[in-house]
């Protein structure tokens, strides 16, 4: 499936992410992970859990972005 000039695939995974994806995938994480921590300050543990596990799961989705046309390249070059 590609998404703008990105990618999305299982194949993608242990290839290199790109860098807005992979920021967007970083600012998700710690944006989920700073409303955990408030929301479990403010006894909430059910909330913060539940968004915590939100945020993990946007980063590790990240690592399913890839470049095709640098991966290809790379291919190319190999060979």
């Amino acid at each position: 499936m590609t998404i703008g000039k990105n990618e999305f695939g299982f194949k993608y995974f242990l290839k290199p992410t790109p860098k807005n994806i992979a920021r967007l995938g970083w600012a998700a994480f710690l944006t989920c992970s700073t409303a955990a921590g408030t929301f479990a300050y403010f006894g909430q543990e059910d909330v913060a859990s539940v968004v915590a596990v939100i945020g993990i799961i946007g980063m590790f989705l990240s690592n399913f972005f890839g470049n095709g046309n640098q991966s290809q390249n790379t291919q190319e070059n190999v060979q």
